[in-house]
């Protein structure tokens, strides 16, 4: 059992509320995580351009008005980002995060490595046919034995799925691509014409809720209002 700032939680209840409002940054302490750490080439720094995005009102999915800091609230969000053309417009950490926090992002996740996967393959590092064994030769001889780069960015490789974290041998474990995104109120959006990227962390007690329809409503009128 690991308590954290007076909220107990253990491997059997961590994905539930209300212990996911503390265990959702604490789960390097309940099972075997890895930090990945940037490379050794140059840091792209931030400016700031702020703006007061929390009183920003839009037309919500059910059709009313509100607020993007009700959003927030309603949707127990962790942290959140909002960044136009390399300026920070917005960043703002609630439930004890900070800035070099850890936070379990769920199938955000796949958002991120795609991305990554995309810049490889236009710069002709690696390729989509290529086997996953041929850059990660660890991997020979598991469900990924097989499976090409396309295969998981399709998410048709062939791991069973399971979410038993405490079993070291699940293939979940060497597969990261399992749950649906969005789950938890997890989000990262991006205009590529507005160029605004916004990433939300966030422990809402319920895996799906409609209020996640209205997050990317808010998104998309924060978008087109910064």
């Amino acid at each position: 059992m690991t308590e954290h700032t007076g909220r107990r939680f253990t491997v059997d209840n961590w994905g539930y509320p209300p212990q996911s409002r503390k265990s959702f940054q604490q789960v390097q302490s309940l099972f075997p995580t890895a930090r990945l750490c940037r490379g050794p080439g140059p840091i792209t720094t931030f400016n700031s351009d702020s703006k007061d995005i929390f009183s920003f009102s839009y037309e919500g999915a059910d059709e009313s008005q509100r607020t993007v800091q009700k959003m927030l609230a309603d949707s127990y969000t962790d942290a959140f980002i909002v960044m136009k053309e390399n300026l920070i417009v917005c960043e703002h950490y609630e439930n004890g995060m900070a800035a070099d926090s850890f936070h379990l992002l769920n199938s955000v996740t796949k958002s991120f490595v795609g991305m990554l996967a995309g810049i490889l393959i236009s710069k002709k590092l690696i390729s989509e046919t290529d086997l996953v064994i041929q850059h990660i030769p660890e991997l020979a001889g598991t469900a990924f034995s097989e499976s090409t780069i396309r295969h998981l960015l399709d998410m048709t490789a062939p791991p069973k799925y399971g979410e038993d974290y405490a079993d070291p041998s699940a293939d979940f474990w060497v597969e990261a691509a399992v749950v649906a995104i969005g789950i938890h109120g997890q989000v990262i959006y991006m205009n590529m014409q507005t160029q605004v990227v916004i990433v939300k962390l966030s422990t809402h007690p319920e895996p799906a809720s409609a209020l996640f329809q209205d997050s990317f409503v808010a998104m998309r009128a924060i978008s087109e209002a910064v």
